[in-house]
């Protein structure tokens, strides 16, 4: 037998049958939305990214993002993948998955609409 697919045999006597099992791998990726900026941070590592990027996990997983905002920025919260206020998000991935942090920036006279209460 080979592939994916099912395997049927007929044994007729003493064999040895071996199987090769992968780990199925999902991509996480995190978008930044907003008119601040900072940086996403994951753990286990995989995210270190100011704006936009992803990284490939093992299906199953449970990865926390962290947001941290830059200086003259304050981080609003997280949309998509199950997360929201603005504590860490435990995303637990068993698909891809896309999470958006949404940075803000301090005392802007015009903020875009993410970031307008």
């Amino acid at each position: 037998c080979s592939g994916t697919g099912t395997c049927t045999l007929t044994v007729e006597g003493d064999v040895t049958v071996g199987a090769v099992f992968g780990r199925q791998t999902v991509t996480l990726t995190v978008a930044s939305a907003g008119d601040g900026d900072g940086l996403v941070l994951s753990n286990p590592l995989g995210i270190a990214c100011p704006g936009s990027c992803d990284a490939s996990f093992t299906a199953g997983t449970d990865v926390t993002l962290q947001a941290f905002p830059d200086a003259w920025s304050y981080f609003k919260g997280w949309r998509g993948g199950g997360c929201s206020d603005t504590d860490p998000c435990t995303v637990h991935l068993t698909s891809d998955t896309g999470v958006t942090a949404i940075f803000c920036q301090i005392g802007r006279d015009k903020p875009s609409k993410l970031c307008q209460d």
